[in-house]
């Protein structure tokens, strides 16, 4: 098992991390961009933000929060910048009673209105068992959850600003850094360039997919799976491998397909033959 240097979290674990030559990880790396960001000017930024969707009488933006330290950060950042906030939760019935009274805790704290949507105890059996089949993770619908149910809520609302917490990619695993913005419209609404395939030399495309292959048998995986690199100085970083990338025709994977003639028909009869 291998340890970065710094902070001694390990190469294997749920956040992808890669090692600089001083075995430092990726993410303290990009932690260190925190000590020289104009956070005066990032304050800036984010009151012109806010300041665009204010409203006069009604909610400003939508908070999605699980009641841990983050969410009450979010919501003080908010209450500091007096936002109306809706604060929304997908409840996983999965709190401790202490981490349940800190959720519950928070209208009171922030005096903001909260919806929280608990699915039946019979619906999330259902979830966790069909989570663990497709996944191996029983608490998958968690994830959906927790990002989904807030843009529903919004989109029913018609509340344009949704304000998110931490980024645990980020903060752990370095896999993006502090100066990038995330954008929902070049993400979803194809305002950013997508090249499928990539643009690489021919040489660097014979050897990722040697790795990608070697990866994919060493981990015994079956049908279909998607394996994430970042290709710097001639050299390939693994971030992760998704065993359940999408399908849809915007999807990576399909577009991957289409690149080598091969139909999303005869991509699914290839899984069931």
């Amino acid at each position: 098992m291998k340890y970065c240097k710094s902070c001694v979290f390990p190469a294997i674990a749920a956040t992808p991390l890669t090692f600089d030559e001083n075995g430092v990880c990726s993410g303290c790396r990009v932690n260190e961009q925190k000590k020289v960001i104009d956070w005066e000017k990032r304050s800036g930024l984010f009151n012109d933000l806010v300041e665009e969707y204010r409203t006069s009488d009604y909610y400003d933006c939508v908070l999605p929060v699980s009641g841990g330290k983050d969410s009450y950060f979010a919501a003080h950042i908010a209450k500091e910048f007096n936002l109306k906030a809706l604060m929304v939760t997908y409840h996983g019935n999965n709190y401790l009673p202490e981490g349940e009274r800190n959720l519950y805790k928070m209208k009171d704290k922030f005096n903001f209105d909260h919806i929280i949507y608990r699915p039946s105890t019979e619906t999330l059996i259902k979830l966790n068992k069909l989570g663990f089949y497709i996944t191996g993770d029983m608490n998958w619908h968690c994830h959906a959850g927790i990002f989904t149910y807030p843009m529903q809520i919004a989109v029913k609302y018609h509340i344009p600003l949704v304000f998110w917490g931490d980024h645990g990619f980020t903060e752990q695993g370095g896999m993006y850094s502090h100066n990038d913005f995330f954008d929902y419209d070049a993400k979803y609404n194809g305002e950013s360039d997508e090249i499928t395939p990539a643009k690489i030399k021919v040489e660097h495309e014979s050897t990722v997919k040697e790795i990608a292959l070697d990866i994919y048998k060493k981990l015994n995986l079956k049908g279909f799976s998607r394996c994430d690199f970042i290709l710097k100085d001639n050299k390939f970083y693994f971030l992760e491998v998704n065993t359940n990338p999408g399908l849809t025709k915007k999807s990576i994977l399909p577009q991957q397909a289409n690149a080598a003639n091969i139909s999303l028909k005869n991509l699914f009869r290839s899984l069931i033959d």
